[in-house]
């Protein structure tokens, strides 16, 4: 309910809606297959999109992500949160750079593969914010 008010929010305001399938560790994107989770899952995704068709999909679960970037099943560390931020990113400025153009109706667009990205010297992540926050609270 609350996806699909967000989303009809979005397109009474002329608001373009993007929402991001994340990648998973490869044994749970195998487990949500077998047992019938993600077909229930893009069924239900799909509705969303039959709904409201400007909604665009951006779908990283395919992408190879290796489970060395994710911190427990389903949350990325930083190395991957900067990996779909950029590539989410990347689609985001291309359709900002084209204001006006029309997008295709019920556009699901295949995020690339995943790729390490050179890490930003002040790019600050949760673990290194919890022992900061850690620090200040002993001193």
């Amino acid at each position: 309910a609350y996806a699909r008010r967000l989303i009809a929010l979005a397109e009474e305001r002329g608001i373009a809606a993007y929402l991001i399938l994340p990648p998973f560790v490869p044994q749970l994107n195998e487990r949500r297959r077998q047992t019938g989770a993600e077909a229930k899952y893009l069924t239900f995704i799909r509705s969303l999109q039959d709904r409201f068709p400007r909604l665009t999909v951006l779908d990283a679960r395919e992408s190879g992500y290796p489970a060395s970037v994710f911190v427990d099943p389903i949350h990325l560390d930083s190395r991957g949160t900067l990996a779909l931020s950029d590539d989410a990113a990347t689609v985001l400025r291309r359709d900002l750079d084209r204001p006006g153009e029309p997008r295709p109706a019920k556009r699901w667009a295949r995020l690339p593969d995943y790729r390490e990205r050179p890490w930003l010297a002040d790019l600050e992540d949760f673990e290194l914010s919890r022992a900061k926050v850690t620090q200040s609270h002993l001193h």
